[in-house]
């Protein structure tokens, strides 16, 4: 596994032809695009559910004739899998490079080959909005004015993340985007509650 400055010193050389003589990356975020995890446990839920259902009926009020239950059990858990092994295909490991000028997302091939570049943006040009579910921090990035974001040789309006760095280095990115005159909307507090409040 590289080390953190060797790893930066690798994306550096990769992106040379992105970056200007004097830009330097000041902070970087590994994600995951795609469908998120918890996607994955909600078609596990919900095609699981109903053959659950007919097993339970079946139990304490018997089978009806002719009903194919048994394929039901069979064949349900086996889509919520397939469902899963979908969505972990179309999910993609990029990396996520702030420089003094430009946010760089590079989607990447493993974790340590990168592939080719999904996103480069002037830092005042993009938005970003964080999100927390289930432990998993994440971002989306849209366009500062509104627009559509040129994104892997295509317009879209928005590009969502999830990141898989450990929480210091999310929040490295995010004050390193904000310095640089970036807009990052974060999450609002939770209240506090009544028995912490000072008095």
């Amino acid at each position: 596994m590289p080390s953190r400055a060797g790893d930066r010193a690798f994306m550096t050389l990769w992106l040379a032809d992105s970056l200007t003589a004097d830009e330097q990356i000041i902070a970087e975020l590994r994600g995951l695009t795609g469908p998120s995890r918890v996607w994955d446990l909600g078609a596990i839920i919900l095609l699981s559910v109903p053959s659950e259902v007919s097993a339970w009926h079946d139990l304490f009020y018997g089978a009806a004739p002719g009903r194919p239950d048994l394929a039901m059990l069979a064949l349900l858990p086996a889509a919520a899998g397939a469902a899963t092994f979908a969505s972990a295909v179309l999910r993609k490991t990029v990396y996520v490079a702030v420089t003094e000028r430009q946010v760089i997302v590079v989607r990447m091939r493993n974790r340590s080959t990168p592939d080719r570049v999904l996103l480069a943006a002037p830092i005042g040009a993009l938005r970003l909005t964080t999100t927390s579910r289930l432990g998993r921090r994440a971002v989306t990035c849209t366009a500062a004015d509104g627009g559509a974001l040129l994104i892997g040789g295509k317009y879209r309006k928005r590009l969502r993340l999830t990141a898989i760095d450990r929480r210091p280095r999310f929040g490295e990115a995010l004050s390193a985007i904000r310095a640089q005159g970036g807009s990052v909307d974060l999450p609002p507090l939770p209240p506090v509650p009544a028995w912490d409040r000072p008095a």
